[in-house]
């Protein structure tokens, strides 16, 4: 009997130990498996991806610069020079008259040099170019389905028409180079009666502008 209190204290509390247990497992099972609540559902709108920034040419903004910078010097450099013939041949003079005729029609081809400048660019693919660009740059185009060479030639193609917009550009520099020429000349003269200096000056701009009538 003297065991006995010793037995039953081992086997009851293995089987407290297996109620505490199995109250545990239950508990888990309740929390888990617990009652769900009803989830409201709401429709998500997809919200639109921000878009890359589109990456400018800098040639191209370049050009557009220059010609808008070409623009403004038009009326500084005409009221000058327009003041300095009229100064030196007078106004209503044949010989001024004549050299008022050519500064015009040299200021005209300046402005239609940026009306070409502009139809050329606004025809341009400039996206095309800058992606192409990059694409070719980078070495990037030689992992696509397009031919390399024909790649190649198009950027060229896009840089030949680069060219010719930098030509215009040039034309109508060279033309307000040799109107402020002629200023200075013409401020330089000791008299009414033009010189020889300034009279191949005006065949000069004569020539830059097309026109095929030449003053002697």
């Amino acid at each position: 009997m003297g065991l006995f209190p010793f037995i039953f204290l081992i086997v009851f509390g293995n089987v407290l130990l297996r109620v505490l247990r199995n109250l545990n497992e239950t508990n888990r099972t309740r929390k888990i498996q617990g009652p769900v609540k009803d989830v409201e559902y709401r429709e998500v709108t997809p919200q639109p991806q921000p878009q890359p920034a589109y990456v400018r040419s800098a040639k191209i903004q370049s050009l557009a610069s220059d010609a808008a910078a070409q623009e403004k010097r038009i009326p500084v450099q005409s009221n000058r020079l327009y003041g300095i013939i009229h100064s030196t041949f007078g106004a209503g003079s044949l010989t001024g008259k004549k050299y008022l005729s050519v500064v015009n029609a040299a200021y005209e081809k300046i402005h239609a040099g940026h009306t070409t400048l502009l139809n050329m660019m606004q025809a341009f693919d400039e996206k095309g170019y800058v992606h192409l660009q990059q694409l070719i740059n980078s070495g990037a185009h030689s992992y696509d389905n397009i031919d390399d060479s024909i790649q190649t030639e198009q950027l060229q193609l896009y840089e030949k028409q680069l060219d010719r917009m930098t030509e215009v550009l040039n034309a109508n520099e060279r033309i307000f180079l040799f109107l402020e020429k002629l200023a200075l000349e013409l401020q330089g003269m000791g008299s009414a009666k033009e010189n020889q200096a300034t009279i191949d000056l005006l065949n000069e701009i004569q020539s830059l502008i097309g026109d095929v009538k030449y003053y002697n």
